[in-house]
């Protein structure tokens, strides 16, 4: 029940007419939270660069794939008409990727609700980091802040 999706899911499933659109808010969800969870572990390795010097090669490479998983995301949705007509026309898998285009569509004419999306995600991360740093300390566990932003992701 990875973050709550499957309960999301039979929560809302009656209630939604569009079943298509809540099964890519979940997969919206979990990519969200994931470049949330990648940008909070890049901040903690910058924090902590002094103590993982080899990290900063690894932040590179991660921001590398993040800008060619965004280049491919814009090229795979201007190219979405010309990758529909590759599918079997009247298939399943052309009704899947009409949906999918549509609802990425509807997806990319709200920036500022994903970018609202983005920023609960990483607050709530933080908060989550940051109560495990209170309790470790607590426990009479001491490592570096840093650590815990880089090692939680």
């Amino acid at each position: 029940m990875a973050g709550g999706d499957v309960i999301r899911a039979a929560l809302l499933y009656r209630h939604v007419s569009d079943k298509a659109r809540l099964a890519l808010g979940s997969v919206a969800d979990r990519f969200i939270d994931t470049v949330g969870l990648l940008l909070i572990a890049g901040a903690g390795l910058l924090l902590a660069s002094g103590t993982f010097a080899s990290g900063i090669h690894l932040l590179f490479w991660v921001g590398v794939a993040l800008v060619a998983f965004a280049v491919g995301a814009v090229m795979a949705v201007k190219l979405h008409p010309e990758l529909l007509r590759l599918l079997p026309a009247g298939g399943k898998l052309e009704w899947i990727g009409k949906r999918v285009g549509e609802s990425i569509t509807t997806l990319s004419h709200q920036p500022g609700r994903l970018a609202l999306c983005l920023t609960l995600s990483i607050a709530v991360q933080i908060a989550f980091i940051t109560a495990n740093v209170e309790l470790a300390e607590a426990a009479g566990i001491h490592a570096p802040v840093a650590a815990w932003f880089f090692a939680w992701p």
